[in-house]
């Protein structure tokens, strides 16, 4: 009797084991895919910042080096303008940016100091998985 006692118990709690094991599993499965996609997605992004900036005429490449401030009206950040190698200190309006994001755009002043949200055509984020 108690024996029999004994092993149904080690059968429940083996099957806990095995359950919490698979969940464990299943838990790492669905993380690989959600950071495989966002890779993709990503890749897809760089590629067609590459591709607007070598078929939309005039179009350039500015990389936002530093955020200096945030809000939920836009964001001012130091870029860089790679096309002369500047550096400026700009507000992008109504948008939010962080460190590395890389930018196609067209049609813009950076002496001005504002960037209109007409002139960004692409972003392609620096941070692929969406993590702070």
């Amino acid at each position: 009797m108690l024996l029999d006692v004994a092993l149904t118990i080690l059968v429940f709690v083996g099957l806990f084991v095995f359950a919490a094991f698979l969940s464990i599993k299943h838990k790492q499965l669905l993380q690989r895919r959600r950071r495989c996609v966002a890779q993709e997605g990503h890749r897809r992004a760089k590629l067609h910042l590459h591709e607007v900036l070598q078929t939309v005429p005039g179009a350039q490449l500015v990389v936002v080096q530093r955020v200096i401030s945030s809000s939920l009206r836009g964001t001012r950040a130091v870029v860089l303008w790679t096309s002369t190698g500047i550096v400026y200190e700009l507000w992008f309006a109504h948008a939010y940016m962080e460190p590395g994001d890389s930018l196609a755009i067209v049609g813009a002043d950076p002496s001005t100091g504002r960037v209109e949200a007409r002139s960004v055509l692409t972003r392609s984020m620096a941070n692929a998985f969406g993590e702070s």
